[in-house]
């Protein structure tokens, strides 16, 4: 059989598992592709895949650090297309009411006009995902592990709902189980998708901080609400250090320009 550039990328993901370091030196290495293996791979796989050579891959991912090979997805690929129309958000797993009223009043003034990216863990990334789709909006959801892999359990609910009616994705091929070192992986997609993060209840040395250092280094506008004196959190000198000080939807649109 024939094997396209598009066929081997997803042979060489679903063979490590969606790991970015042996999948590229398997391209390297122009590591043997087994045609009945591949076939198996392609005839077995559930959901969809996208792929660095295809013409629907999100082209602002190409612009970050280790743009995954594949992504495996369920929903509409559509929706991660315009990155200028994305907003990421990202925050604790255990968040504040302070941290969470904000959201829910951010992302209500906002759900129409842009899709909400988030990760779908606990707290504040599912928290956006579902006042997202409360308000109407449309949401990206990006997985820590295999696409079909629920994490949390108790997100079940949710990740279905967004698999059928949005757009869940991940780097990762089913049967993957979630590996903590995917999680930070998992982030720079988040990161990547958007052309700005909004971060709440942000500790140092957390989840939250690294995604709001991969906001600066790709190039992307960083956001965040502010903290009363005395909180705890890190928001506050990350908007010191030059993130945008935001308060309502119309700021983030002023930061995005994108009336």
């Amino acid at each position: 059989m024939e094997i396209t550039g598009s066929d081997a990328l997803i042979y060489f993901a679903i063979k490590y598992k969606g790991n970015w370091d042996r999948i590229l030196e398997a391209i390297r290495h122009k590591e043997y592709i087994d045609d009945d293996e591949l076939l198996s791979f392609k005839t077995n796989m559930k959901c969809k895949a996208v792929t660095y050579l295809d013409e629907d891959y999100p082209q602002q991912l190409k612009q970050i650090q280790k743009s995954p090979f594949v992504l495996f997805y369920y929903g509409d690929i559509k929706l991660a297309k315009d990155y200028t129309k994305n907003i990421s958000v990202v925050g604790a797993r255990e968040p504040s009411k302070y941290g969470s009223e904000n959201l829910v009043n951010i992302v209500k003034e906002i759900a129409l006009d842009y899709k909400i990216v988030s990760g779908l863990a606990v707290g504040i990334d599912s928290l956006a995902h579902k006042t997202c789709m409360e308000a109407e909006g449309k949401t990206v959801a990006v997985l820590g592990g295999g696409i079909d892999y629920y994490y949390p359990e108790s997100n079940r609910g949710l990740q279905d709902k967004i698999k059928k009616d949005h757009l869940l994705l991940s780097e990762y091929p089913e049967g993957t189980t979630p590996d903590p070192q995917n999680f930070i992986m998992r982030n720079r997609i988040v990161v990547g998708l958007s052309k700005g993060l909004i971060i709440f209840d942000c500790k140092e040395a957390s989840g939250t901080l690294s995604s709001a250092n991969m906001a600066c280094s790709f190039n992307r506008d960083l956001m965040s609400i502010p903290y009363p004196v005395g909180s705890g959190y890190y928001n506050n000198t990350l908007i010191n250090e030059g993130a945008n000080l935001i308060e309502t939807g119309n700021d983030v649109r002023q930061v995005l320009n994108t009336y």
